[in-house]
């Protein structure tokens, strides 16, 4: 009975043994592809949370994401939404650099309307002599 059962025992560890091999080379095969699993599920995570904020982001938040992409001659130094009105506040290094501002708010998406409510000289301005501030009133749209 004794021999029966280390018979049974070294069996049974061959087998795990054999089965660990297996397990082994397995998981070495499979490697690229659950890095890949990892990859695409954070990619679909990443996905599902930007079609979210697409869908249910502001007027605001997305006005305030273009504004962000003024170029450097233009210097925000107040931006504030009111329902779907958008009033700022700047400095530009000349007043052409914020008539071309009210182009390129007028050609993005969620600003509309833009135009200059005021312009003055900003004297003491490091843009220099041709600095002016300038408030902005724009419209925002879905």
């Amino acid at each position: 009975m004794r021999f029966l059962i280390t018979h049974r025992i070294d069996a049974q560890r061959e087998e795990n043994r054999q089965l660990g091999a297996a397990l082994k080379d397995l998981r070495r095969e499979t490697a690229d592809a659950d890095a890949l699993h990892d990859l695409i599920a954070d990619y679909l995570f990443r996905s599902k949370v930007a079609k979210v904020m697409r869908e249910e982001s502001s007027p605001a938040a997305e006005a305030f994401a273009e504004l962000s992409r003024l170029p450097r001659d233009i210097v925000l130094t107040r931006a504030q939404a009111n329902g779907m009105q958008l009033v700022a506040s700047g400095v530009a290094r000349s007043e052409a650099d914020a008539r071309k501002m009210v182009e390129q708010l007028g050609a993005m998406r969620f600003i509309a309307n833009p135009r200059i409510a005021r312009i003055d000289p900003a004297p003491g301005d490091p843009f220099g002599a041709e600095a002016r501030a300038f408030q902005l009133e724009a419209d925002l749209r879905h």
